[in-house]
């Protein structure tokens, strides 16, 4: 069913992406750009602010909002909108009505495992991984790739690479969750099999498909804590789309995505993917990509729609 379809079973006319509009150094401005992108190139009303006073009277009837705490300070309570949240204050959603809204959270290991362990003839209704708690009203899934369908590119495949783009952030703190110490052990990797690690930073949006196809093996390296708790990237979802072999250190990730290229030992994940033939590697990336068709931004709102559908 397609986007404007579930929008009129639910009574939307317009769709909020609320906050993050220009803070480029936010990861989660990349995950409101792809909410955004995706609905304007579905001609689906659409617009995105950022968190400011000026535009709480922007929100009217029938709107549905998709806000991050990270951005929520000035967004209004309207009785008669919609709004998908994720990591909310608890005292915002305690003012909302039970069926204006649901909850969004990154699908991890742990929340797999329940899902396998349970009659989960519910979650059949989602494109793509992902799960819905009824009772807590939280939608589990991974973020995807902003690409259509229509817009994957074709598989790429060049043996004579030299450089590893790294498209996205290196980064750590005081829980020890993030990804220095993992990209640091991957720079020393790939020094020994003769390429460049090159850690893209300020690039427009629109080159990061250049830089990810040609990268020489293109891996979505994640840092313990995500590894362990089977914390997908979305850069993994946009190098399939992208014409790319989607490839992790995440064993879990591979449980979770079973079309995924997986090795927790780095040295043994980078040659197994250079060791692939270009037939081979061509014909891995087209069977990623019917898989990631269902983890498009298309997907993901589309659940969204659908979750919001079980509560009215």
């Amino acid at each position: 069913m397609k986007i404007s379809e579930l929008n009129n079973q639910l009574n939307i006319k317009r769709i909020i992406i609320w906050g993050l509009r220009t803070s480029y150094n936010d990861t989660l401005h990349f995950i409101q750009r792809g909410f955004f992108v995706t609905l304007k190139k579905l001609d689906i009303p659409v617009i995105w602010v950022n968190d400011d006073d000026k535009n709480r009277n922007l929100i009217q009837d029938n709107d549905l909002i998709i806000a991050t705490n990270r951005a929520m300070k000035w967004l209004p309570n309207h009785p008669n909108a919609k709004y998908c949240l994720h990591n909310p204050e608890r005292s915002f959603v305690e003012r909302l009505k039970i069926e204006q809204y649901i909850l969004l959270q990154v699908l991890t290991f742990d929340r797999f495992l329940e899902l396998e362990q349970c009659d989960n003839n519910i979650n059949k209704r989602f494109y793509g991984v992902a799960s819905y708690d009824h009772i807590g009203k939280v939608l589990h899934q991974s973020w995807g790739t902003p690409y259509l369908e229509s817009e994957f590119m074709a598989p790429t495949y060049f043996p004579y690479k030299k450089s590893e783009y790294f498209v996205g952030t290196i980064w750590n703190n005081e829980l020890n969750q993030g990804n220095t110490d993992i990209i640091s052990a991957y720079r020393k990797v790939l020094n020994q099999l003769g390429c460049n690690f090159l850690h893209v930073k300020g690039a427009p949006e629109f080159m990061n498909p250049t830089f990810i196809r040609h990268s020489a093996i293109g891996s979505s390296i994640v840092g313990n804590w995500q590894r362990i708790n089977g914390y997908t990237p979305c850069r993994l979802f946009k190098a399939v789309s992208f014409g790319q072999l989607g490839s992790i250190n995440s064993e879990s990730s591979k449980i979770q995505y079973p079309w995924v290229i997986s090795n927790e030992n780095m040295d043994l994940l980078a040659n197994d993917v250079l060791s692939y033939s270009e037939k081979s590697i061509k014909e891995l990336i087209r069977f990623q990509q019917l898989e990631v068709a269902n983890e498009t931004y298309e997907c993901k709102i589309k659940n969204i729609q659908v979750a919001l559908l079980s509560g009215i």
